[in-house]
């Protein structure tokens, strides 16, 4: 399937975004699932999970701040780089009831997949949520076909990346989306065993 997004235009009509249907097998227990095909395992590892956002302020081209994330097992690509979009706090702040308009939402009271929902139909073209710990994590939905009505990136930052986007939604800020394939949740996995002791050298 193939769909096109305010990206520079490819034909005419934006940027294509193409989308495939991959079958999974899974353990007994659903601990793992992997894909059925090599070549579809293949695909696969060559998503890109993260990237870094980059913070504007007051509508300038250029980037005051930057930080790393990780998009949700949910939800659609981010937008092209080249397209800012304005940062608007969530009201209210943890997304679980309907919204005036929205692009973050505080961690709350209710799932990741709900808040995307509740900003989705506000006419927020993305969801940025902060982890409450010290490392970046890609989050998920059980049962898997909850997310599929999803159709905003929904993406993770850091608490000090949380707090740098809130101070500039006031002040008329916007971000980009830049994707990097170094940016992935591996990574920020090792980092956070290394952080808790885990995997040091003896």
């Amino acid at each position: 399937e193939v769909f096109y997004d305010d990206g520079p235009a490819e034909g005419g009509f934006g940027r294509a975004i193409e989308g495939y249907v991959v079958p999974i097998n899974c353990e007994n227990s659903g601990a793992k699932c992997v894909p059925s095909t090599v070549a579809e395992k293949q695909w696969t590892s060559e998503l890109v999970e993260g990237g870094v956002l980059e913070v504007h302020s007051d509508g300038k081209k250029e980037s005051s701040q930057s930080f790393e994330y990780l998009m949700a097992h949910f939800g659609s690509k981010v937008p092209h780089q080249d397209v800012a979009k304005s940062l608007v706090m969530s009201k209210p702040a943890e997304a679980c009831e309907p919204l005036e308009k929205d692009v973050k939402g505080n961690r709350g009271s209710c799932s990741f997949v709900q808040k995307a929902e509740q900003i989705q139909n506000a006419g927020g073209v993305a969801m940025i949520v902060s982890s409450l710990h010290s490392h970046l994590l890609r989050m998920g939905v059980e049962p898997r076909w909850k997310g599929l009505n999803t159709a905003i990136p929904v993406v993770c930052v850091s608490k000090q990346a949380y707090s740098a986007l809130v101070g500039e939604s006031y002040g008329g800020g916007s971000v980009t989306f830049h994707e990097n394939r170094q940016v992935n949740g591996t990574v920020w996995e090792e980092l956070e065993k290394l952080k808790n002791g885990e995997g040091w050298p003896r």
